[in-house]
């Protein structure tokens, strides 16, 4: 009789704080998606500005990183149908290991990429900006895509519109969806009583100042 040790699953590296290249190069595509070394080198930067993005902005759902070019190929061909295939360029970013597509978890996609807008440090960092509306503009998105800052795209604000095709934003644009879904600062309860309680200090003194 023979046996057949089984031990525990590999791990997968971790790329960055949060991030595991399982992470990055998951998918529902057919074939292999074994990044190249070039492309892994790439997944260590973006997943790095994932990381920013997770601490300063909120947590959020990774969907689709790293996609092989053969991966990439069978996606413009429409093998998972419906948007995917009018949303996926022939050249992407997502091949080179450089961009992302995300879904948030505590506010909405378009939430989201107005922080990011709104933010001259978290702007600059990425590269493509965009919101996946499947519509005009200022519909609500349910996918951000990012990519990491090159030499020669920076802080590229886009919307996907309804045939699939990335849009750069006007300033006018910019504006707009800034005045529309920019999240609205909400004071806690712990706040609250501390405003409440510091006023009434101000309160008791500038009463005994006129006594």
């Amino acid at each position: 009789m023979s046996y057949e040790f089984r031990g525990p699953a590999p791990v997968s590296p971790m790329l960055s704080k949060y991030f595991s290249l399982k992470d990055l190069t998951v998918t529902s595509l057919p074939g292999d998606n074994t990044p190249t070394p070039e492309a892994l080198a790439n997944l260590k930067k973006l997943a790095q500005v994932l990381d920013i993005l997770k601490e300063k902005v909120g947590p959020f759902n990774v969907i689709s990183a790293y996609r092989s070019p053969a991966n990439q190929a069978a996606l413009k061909s429409g093998a998972q149908g419906g948007a995917s295939a009018s949303q996926a360029a022939s050249k992407s970013f997502h091949s080179l290991g450089l961009a992302a597509d995300l879904v948030p978890s505590t506010m909405t996609a378009n939430q989201y990429f107005t922080v990011i807008a709104g933010d001259p440090s978290l702007k600059n960092m990425l590269g493509e900006i965009a919101v996946k509306t499947n519509g005009p503009y200022l519909n609500p998105a349910s996918t951000l895509h990012v990519s990491v800052a090159t030499p020669n795209k920076t802080g590229v604000l886009m919307y996907v519109d309804a045939a699939g095709k990335y849009i750069r934003m006007a300033q006018d644009e910019v504006s707009q969806f800034l005045g529309k879904y920019k999240k609205p600062i909400i004071v806690t309860a712990g706040i609250s009583v501390f405003l409440a309680a510091a006023f009434a200090i101000f309160m008791f003194i500038r009463s005994r100042k006129k006594a």
